[in-house]
């Protein structure tokens, strides 16, 4: 399963403290790379003072529900393609069309320019290498059901996450397309659920947890450029 990250919900810089300009910026992709984008826009545009709110997908479009007479964000950055057009239906985004749009695919866009693809984002499956060799490791999804691995499992809350959701999703899709019902897919997601140590709160966290052997495995994403 792909969940296209896409940038949108570009309002105005808003004056901050002294000279600076505010940039406000909702995203779910975590601190560290946070940190790191801010770092690199920064050099090129020392005068904006750069902030961002981390949080899930979904908690993100329910934020900007909530602000949509008083908008408080200047940038939303990350979110799947299906969650940027229930925005962009909701009237919730405004229009821009930045630099590079014209490489951006037809089906990575909204056609109004209210919300772009930056890449997608394949699941895979992490492990802890020190902990588990390469061979032991799951090699597909159905591998992470073993009996074995109960209670060594590490997943994202899916409640707030546009990229679990998606991979719940189609786990449930795999089943459904060939029998027309849901119980196989459900019945898949409790199996998994029996082997699940914890459901973290964000990536930053399960990935930590998953250093510190907290659990074996967990999902995680890889970024291909559109």
């Amino acid at each position: 399963a792909c969940a296209i990250l896409a940038i949108a919900l570009l309002l105005s810089c808003r004056p901050g403290s002294g000279n600076k300009s505010r940039l406000l910026i909702y995203t779910p992709h975590g601190q560290d790379l946070l940190k790191d984008f801010v770092t690199r826009y920064k050099q090129q545009h020392p005068d904006v003072d750069v902030q961002f709110l981390d949080m899930g997908s979904r908690e993100v479009l329910e934020r900007v529900r909530v602000e949509k007479g008083r908008p408080q964000a200047d940038l939303w950055w990350g979110a799947s393609h299906t969650t940027f057009q229930t925005a962009a239906d909701e009237n919730l985004l405004l229009e821009y069309r930045p630099t590079w749009a014209d490489k951006v695919p037809a089906d990575s866009r909204d056609p109004n320019d209210r919300w772009y693809g930056t890449y997608k984002t394949p699941q895979v499956i992490a492990y802890n290498n020190e902990a588990v060799s390469a061979a032991e490791a799951p090699h597909d999804w159905d591998d992470v059901l073993d009996p074995k691995w109960h209670d060594k499992i590490l997943i994202r809350n899916p409640n707030p996450s546009d990229t679990m959701r998606a991979i719940f999703g189609a786990m449930i899709w795999r089943f459904y397309k060939d029998t027309g019902s849901t119980d196989k897919g459900y019945e898949w997601l409790r199996k998994l659920d029996a082997n699940v140590h914890e459901y973290t709160a964000d990536v930053t966290l399960l990935m930590k947890k998953l250093a510190r052997r907290e659990g074996l495995f967990g999902w995680a994403m890889v970024s291909i450029g559109l």
